[in-house]
């Protein structure tokens, strides 16, 4: 408690001097309408950041969904390659050597496929 020769407390955010008493009501509505001010500034600000957020996402969706396709069209023409490579092999007959470049092929398909499925998963969210 204090005592009647201190002057009153004051929460430090108050533009009365110390010992003068409590501000004038011309003063606290000046401080509202500067406090609403800045509410206002501050929730135009937040929904430019909210707005600016959500553009960002769908920008990263579009490219993770480009990243992807690119990813399954390269999948796919492995797929066909390695399968083209198979049908060759079995048709013409080739010999042991060759059949042994095939299995190096399909063993480097594989490769490449599992490496595509190592990016796919990174990309994938």
């Amino acid at each position: 408690m204090s005592s009647p020769s201190s002057p009153p407390p004051t929460d430090g955010d108050s533009t009365a001097e110390p010992g003068t008493g409590p501000p004038s009501s011309s003063l606290l509505v000046e401080r509202i309408v500067e406090l609403e001010r800045t509410n206002d500034r501050l929730e135009a600000e937040n929904v430019r950041l909210q707005r600016e957020k959500a553009r960002l996402e769908r920008c990263l969706d579009r490219r993770r969904r480009e990243r992807q396709d690119v990813i399954d069209r390269y999948e796919r023409q492995l797929r066909q390659r390695t399968a083209e490579l198979e049908r060759a092999t079995e048709t013409t007959g080739e010999d042991e050597s060759a059949a042994n470049g095939g299995d190096t092929l399909r063993t480097l398909a594989a490769s490449v496929a599992e490496r595509l499925r190592t990016a796919a998963a990174r990309v994938r969210p």
